[in-house]
């Protein structure tokens, strides 16, 4: 039934177009009109059409009380259309107090203007989450809507202004967004292809922003990393992510890319694009030295040929392919196929740690050789379709140590990269986050791609940013470092290079790394041979490489045209570990961050201040209860009237001649507390000889010697055997011991200098360094201490 023009309502507006002379906007459609007035609430309704002229009144005219607002729209010849309205209040503004009846529809207008912004900011975004985000908002807040009018909502703006069914739409979507910019960070496709060759349509593009193109080249030593995505998407077109890592293992995007397959054609056309427009906005070089991806071909080629990258395998991908096989093809239980993982895993952890091509190719035949002679090949040997045998050692020869061998850590040639991919990755899950998790159509997408560019381009990536070393591992390194060059950490020359060798920790958990077997000279040179062999790819055996690999095998590392290296398997990732950062960094100084000292700590000669009434006791620590020991001791010692033990040759320095320290010793230290003992230095040690202690004893009660305790002495013996000590004839059993040593201080009438050869003199003092006799007419000799022997050899004179 035809609408009535007129209601026949008292105070209705007129039909006449000529009474509608108030101009008051110009729209460029008649949709764009209908969608400024809405179409809830006080929304407007067309109730009358004359040729080119539509009169509107509002959607609540018959409320009560009534709306009497009422316009016109006029459509032009260029199809634009302008609204008119009457020279008269009553009919220009909408009535406030007018009423919605029912529950259809949209009761405030600026509500559904608020909830559309919101939906239409993202292409993807969820009508709940839409709704959610609407009613916390602190400016207008929604409070009527519903969650089905939002739904249908979404619904409509969904076909409206992202609905893409066919390749005419999609292309004129994409053309919209094609040129340059003239905000920066606005995004648009560099790149894009949509064609059809009858029977598949192939479509590909690829949007960017210009920070995110200077992003790729300012920084080229970053290396280049692309994944992709499925599940997108209504027609399961992968999304790719392009971009680069920095040395902190920090994914910088570059460019998000949608495609309708995943050949290599279609990819490498789409970085070809990428790359060209790249070079042409920034004027600089885009080619990267390395790449990182998984095995897919498509990647991996392009990358190459594109950007001229030499490819890099992502770890993590080898070691599950590797599993899945065995899980699939494994004969018994799964405890058993789980035992075979084991023994295969720390296999491959053995061929990450190749230096050279020809190193990974070395090992790879010594693994396979172990494999072949073991369980691996025969519990996982199957037949294919042409009934021909199958295992994993010929699996793994064939596609990870022929096809895709560059997951070694040689392959980054010295450069500090990411082992795995898992930066990208990480990338593609957080775009499947923002954009709401859902599987969206192909407008839809488009239109995210561009929205989600632009929010990266927002964010700050630092591209020079380095790799941060935990602090556990500095404290290790600290400690370690205490230990170059002593038993327990050789030094090897070898072929004019520095080679340290040192052999694993007994528990590999213990903070105390210190606590490994003792090495040979003899041991670390052997293992440094054996590691210079294998860097040049001789044949090897797993055997052989158990020596300085694994878990389990020594540890092989320094400093290698200019890059730092270790066999261990800690350094395989961050290319960095404890071992390295004495050698590489040089002496090891903590961070100021990791000082440990106690912002209390009492000053020398300070006393603490004294605890309250009320102060609950401290609990003793060891060093209380040994000072407590100590004082026991003397107290003992003094009701049996203990007496000193006799004194050495008063001609010797090392006698009792001398008059006693004009210094007070200080009290309440454990070392000082020994002092007060009649034996001075605490006791000897194991196979010191008796008179040789007692003199020296004699000697420091007179403070001719250097008081010293028995791990300090101790510690002596473990000193730097590179260091060759010029000291008299009489003194060389007492430097051999531990009494005498550079680092304490130097008996009565005598100093420690530096040769000009670098060699430690103890001299008379006021003399000169390299004399060759003492004051009493000591003939002096070199002698260089080997803790291993426990012996002095004659050295070199000065």
């Amino acid at each position: 039934m035809k609408r009535p023009a007129a209601h026949g309502t008292p105070g209705a507006a007129t039909f006449v177009a000529s009474e509608y002379t108030v101009w008051k906007q110009t729209y460029s459609s008649k949709s764009a009109c209908y969608d400024d007035l809405g179409c809830g609430g006080h929304a407007a309704r067309a109730v009358k059409s004359s040729g080119k002229v539509t009169f509107l009144r509002c959607r609540l005219r018959s409320s009560k009380p009534p709306c009497h607002w009422s316009a016109m729209i006029r459509v032009a010849s260029d199809d634009s259309v302008e609204l008119l309205q009457l020279d008269d209040p009553k009919f220009a503004e909408h009535n406030s107090k007018s009423v919605l009846q029912g529950k259809r529809g949209w009761e405030d207008f600026q509500e559904r203007k608020t909830v559309s912004k919101l939906l239409t900011d993202c292409a993807t975004s969820r009508p709940q989450r839409a709704l959610r985000s609407a009613r916390l908002l602190d400016v207008g807040p929604v409070k009527k809507v519903q969650l089905k009018q939002v739904q249908k909502l979404k619904e409509n703006l969904v076909k409206k202004v992202y609905g893409c069914r066919e390749l005419g739409q999609l292309r004129e979507a994409i053309n919209k967004r094609k040129a340059l910019p003239a905000a920066r960070d606005r995004g648009y496709f560099r790149y894009s292809s949509v064609s059809t060759d009858g029977k598949k349509n192939k479509v590909a593009m690829v949007a960017t922003t210009r920070p995110l193109q200077e992003r790729w080249v300012n920084q080229p030593s970053c290396v280049a990393s692309m994944d992709g995505g499925f599940k997108f998407n209504l027609l399961g077109w992968p999304l790719h992510v392009l971009g680069h890592v920095n040395e902190a293992g920090q994914f910088g995007l570059c460019a998000l890319g949608l495609s309708s397959n995943l050949e290599q054609k279609t990819v490498q056309s789409m970085l070809e694009g990428f790359r060209d427009s790249t070079a042409r906005v920034t004027r600089s070089n885009t080619r990267k030295k390395l790449a990182m991806s998984d095995a897919e071909a498509a990647y991996r080629k392009s990358l190459r040929e594109v950007f001229g990258a030499s490819n890099l395998m992502c770890y993590f991908h080898v070691k599950q392919a590797c599993k899945d096989y065995i899980v699939k093809h494994g004969h018994g239980s799964a405890e058993q196929r789980n035992e075979i993982w084991d023994l295969v895993s720390d296999d491959i952890d053995v061929l990450r740690g190749a230096q050279t091509l020809a190193d990974f190719q070395s090992r790879c035949a010594a693994i396979k050789a172990q494999w072949d002679a073991g369980i691996v090949s025969e519990r996982t040997a199957w037949l294919d379709k042409g009934k021909e045998e199958r295992n994993f050692p010929e699996y793994f020869a064939r596609q990870w140590g022929t096809q895709v061998p560059d997951w070694y850590i040689g392959a980054s040639n010295a450069a500090i990269a990411p082992s795995t991919n898992n930066a990208a990755e990480a990338c593609i899950k957080n775009t499947r986050l923002d954009a709401g998790n859902v599987v969206a159509g192909i407008g839809e997408i488009v239109a995210f791609l561009l929205s989600q560019v632009e929010a990266v381009s927002r964010n700050n990536f630092d591209a020079a940013a380095a790799r941060v070393t935990p602090r556990p591992v500095w404290r290790r390194a600290a400690a370690f470092s205490t230990h170059i060059g002593t038993q327990l950490v050789r030094k090897v020359e070898q072929d004019g290079q520095a080679w340290y060798v040192c052999s694993p920790r007994e528990d590999p958990s213990d903070e105390d790394v210190g606590a490994r077997k003792v090495l040979s000279t003899v041991s670390a040179t052997a293992l440094v041979k054996a590691f210079c062999a294998q860097r040049q790819g001789k044949a090897t055996t797993a055997t052989q490489l158990a020596k300085f690999t694994g878990s389990d095998g020594c540890r092989v590392f320094g400093i290698l045209n200019q890059v730092a290296f270790c066999t261990c398997p800690a350094f395989y990732h961050p290319r960095r570990c404890f071992h390295t950062l004495e050698v590489y960094l040089g002496k090891v100084k903590l961070p100021e961050e990791l000082d440990t000292t106690p912002v209390g700590m009492a000053v020398r000669g300070n006393k603490p201040k004294a605890p309250g009434r009320y102060a609950v006791p401290l609990r003793s620590d060891a060093k209380d209860l040994r000072i407590a020991h100590l004082e026991a001791e003397v107290r003992k010692l003094r009701k049996q009237d203990a007496k000193l033990p006799p004194a050495a040759d008063p001609d010797d320095i090392t006698g009792a001649s001398c008059s006693k320290p004009a210094r007070r010793i200080r009290g309440k230290t454990a070392d000082q507390a020994v002092a007060r003992l009649p034996d001075t230095l605490g006791g000897p040690l194991n196979h010191v000889p008796a008179d040789l202690h007692e003199t020296c004893c004699a000697a420091a009660d007179k403070g001719q010697f250097p008081i010293t305790s028995p791990a300090q002495r101790a510690q002596f013996i473990q000193g730097e055997p590179w260091k060759v000590c010029i000291v008299p004839q009489s003194l060389m059993e007492a430097l051999r011991w531990g009494y005498v040593h550079p680092d304490a201080a130097a008996p009565a009438g005598l100093v420690w200098e530096q040769a000009a050869s670098g060699h430690l003199v103890l001299s008379a003092r006021g003399g000169q360094a390299g004399e060759l006799r003492s004051a009493r007419g000591d003939t002096w000799s070199g002698a260089y201490y080997s803790p291993t022997l426990l012996t002095f050899k004659s050295a070199w004179l000065l």
